[in-house]
């Protein structure tokens, strides 16, 4: 696995403060190794420390493998971004001459293992082109679910999400605060008007268009608090789609 990783990782291990003593892990392979077990095997922080100690790599708390854990996102950063430059091709240095920060933002959820079954629900923003992650909270399921309102918004901030995003009191929070929202939204889920204050009728529009042609019309969103201006933008699909 070495052999694949970018030139001067180990020395990165010490730059970026993952390794900054010796005194129980020796090197960045072992780190490196110590961490891939549990990331790579989806082994719990305990059964990493046993694994280990019984592999004769290092002698590790849970607690402190997950100490050893937070210091390494910067390398595993480096390390991932090294990679991709190397494999994928260098990616754009920026989306054009925009003033947005764009955040592509989604949701999974996870579940815990053993007897109790219990899960969480990861909710996750990642920017781009950077690849970074701006933001990480974890909820319990039987919360409001996957929404834009459990982010901060800063100004000029894009925010990016596929349908289950694409409701109102998101969108409304987005762009009270400084924000814009680009993404999908169902056919039920987004009341929108006209700017003449008549309700958008969105499949009378969508039949409009041929193959060729893009939609794109102004429509409001309100609510208790006011109108929010946007756009329907959309194509049809071609018949293999």
């Amino acid at each position: 696995l070495a052999s694949f990783l970018p030139d001067g990782w180990q020395a990165k291990a010490r730059e970026t403060g993952a390794l900054r003593r010796c005194r129980k892990v020796p090197d960045a392979p072992t780190l490196l190794r110590v961490l891939l077990i549990h990331l790579a095997e989806g082994c719990s922080l305990r059964e990493t420390a046993v694994r280990a100690r019984q592999g004769n790599l290092v002698a590790l708390s849970d607690v402190a493998i997950m100490d050893r854990l937070k210091g390494a996102g910067e390398w595993f950063r480096w390390m991932n971004t090294e990679l991709m430059k190397k494999w994928a091709g260098p990616g754009p240095t920026a989306l054009g001459q925009w003033r947005w920060n764009v955040r592509v933002i989604d949701g999974t959820r996870v579940k815990e293992p053993g007897p109790t079954g219990s899960s969480w629900c990861v909710h996750y923003s990642l920017g781009l082109p950077s690849l970074a992650c701006q933001e990480l909270v974890v909820s319990e399921p039987n919360g409001r679910g996957e929404s834009f309102t459990r982010f901060h918004v800063r100004a000029f901030d894009l925010f990016l999400g596929d349908r289950a995003y694409g409701v109102r009191p998101g969108i409304v929070y987005v762009c009270r605060n400084g924000g814009e929202v680009l993404g999908r939204f169902a056919l039920s889920n987004l009341p929108l008007v006209t700017r003449q204050g008549q309700s958008f009728s969105l499949l009378t529009h969508l039949r409009t268009l041929t193959a060729t042609q893009r939609g794109d019309w102004p429509v409001l969103l309100k609510d208790s608090s006011g109108e929010v201006p946007g756009r329907v933008c959309a194509v049809r699909k071609s018949r293999p789609a």
